[in-house]
């Protein structure tokens, strides 16, 4: 998701025509599209700098909330959470993309053992 920064001039501005104008006094607004719906949101500010630090904010939040919790670095993790935060991360692909996932992660959930949970320690974790 990407979000936009603009002015929203007032009808006495001179730069009305230019929505990208950083020079004036008028309201910032944030605008981004989720699932094919338009959002626009005041900034709650007239500067530019804070408009982008608050879209960036929003970014990162909205970002969380479809990942879901991420682990700390180095942290052990469970293979089920693992194969949670990889389909909410997929979860925007196409059908028959997200089918080919689903097929390939209940096989390698089939591989786990029962009698012990798998933890993943990361991708260049050595064999006792």
């Amino acid at each position: 998701m990407e979000i936009n920064v603009y002015k929203r001039h007032s009808k006495d501005c001179e730069h009305t025509a230019d929505r990208a104008f950083r020079r004036c006094s008028c309201r910032m607004m944030l605008e981004w599209s989720d699932n094919g719906k338009r959002f626009r949101v005041s900034a709650k500010t007239r500067s530019w700098t804070e408009a982008e630090q608050r879209a960036r904010a929003r970014m990162q939040d909205a970002h969380a909330r479809t990942i879901g919790e991420q682990p700390k670095a180095g942290e052990p993790i469970s293979l089920e959470h693992a194969v949670e935060m990889f389909s909410a991360k997929k979860s925007s692909k196409h059908k028959q993309t997200r089918r080919k996932y689903e097929y390939t992660l209940r096989n390698l959930k089939g591989m786990g053992s029962p009698q012990r949970s798998a933890l993943l320690n990361g991708p260049h974790r050595k064999r006792p």
